[in-house]
């Protein structure tokens, strides 16, 4: 079997971080309130975690909303070399 760089459907609920369960992204923005023109994310676990009072998430890519108890992923920091100019 070849490994490919495709992420199965499931393993977003096996992360340790909360990550896009449309995209898979980890650039994701915490919401205080739901939006009501992006689409919410459907799914039995999410709608149970949005009863317990989970945070809303959104991914700015897909413009999905999904109630996640996990924490965003932490901000990477960018790493541009610079080549000096003569």
């Amino acid at each position: 079997m070849a490994r490919t760089g495709i992420m199965q459907w499931y393993m977003v609920f096996f992360t340790r971080w909360s990550l896009c369960p449309r995209c898979g992204t980890a650039n994701l923005r915490r919401l205080h309130a739901r939006d009501r023109i992006d689409r919410l994310w459907k799914n039995p676990i999410s709608l149970l975690q949005s009863l317990f009072g989970a945070p809303i998430h959104w991914c700015p890519y897909c413009r999905l909303q999904f109630y996640d108890f996990r924490k965003l992923a932490p901000a990477r920091k960018e790493s541009r070399t610079t080549t000096p100019v003569s």
